[in-house]
């Protein structure tokens, strides 16, 4: 009677299987900055942002950023985008997880991750706006208390883990634009 009454008990729960290896997924952001630079040239961009903490019991509200960027140079497709993507393994970081190349840096930020680049820049990101040139014009870009939603169209299963990603820009071998961002990437349920 026992075994029977917990054999009922585990097989009748009713609740789904949450992978724990990859699939859809909700990223959050922890942390901003500039790349570090060479103590003889620091890099002409500057970037400055402050995510507000992840609400898990809240997971699509999307969180709120606040700070400015600056990019002396502006952004276009000119440029060649690279992105080098790290993984925190084993309480340390685990260099070039992934790296991706892209023929156009500003193309590749606004059609990878639209409301980040709408929220920097305050120009159209979705899909209507793929076919027309991208330019962000030289200056510094205000971002006061902006929603964002990590949303990745291109991208839509990952491994679950905490990242930091590299995003460069380069014009003739010198360094452009250097950021990064660490994040989380949790499962979305």
């Amino acid at each position: 009677m026992r075994y029977m009454l917990l054999y009922l008990t585990f097989t009748s729960v009713g609740s789904k299987r949450i992978n724990s290896f990859a699939g859809p997924f909700t990223v959050y952001g922890t942390k901003f900055g500039v790349c570090d630079s060479p103590p003889d040239k620091p890099w002409p961009s500057q970037v400055y942002l402050r995510p507000t903490h992840f609400n898990p019991a809240k997971p699509n509200d999307g969180q709120i950023l606040t700070g400015n960027v600056t990019m002396p140079e502006g952004l276009n497709d000119t440029r060649p985008g690279h992105a080098r993507v790290d993984i925190w393994s084993n309480n340390q970081w685990k260099k070039n997880a992934f790296i991706f190349n892209f023929p156009g840096a500003c193309t590749a930020l606004r059609n990878n991750i639209p409301n980040f680049f709408a929220a920097l820049f305050d120009l159209p990101s979705g899909p209507s706006s793929w076919n027309t040139p991208c330019n962000v014009k030289p200056g510094t870009y205000i971002v006061d208390h902006k929603r964002v939603f990590w949303t990745y169209p291109n991208v839509p299963v990952f491994v679950y883990g905490t990242y930091r990603i590299t995003i460069t820009a380069t014009e003739l071998e010198k360094v452009v634009i250097c950021m990064f961002g660490e994040g989380t990437i949790v499962p979305r349920l």
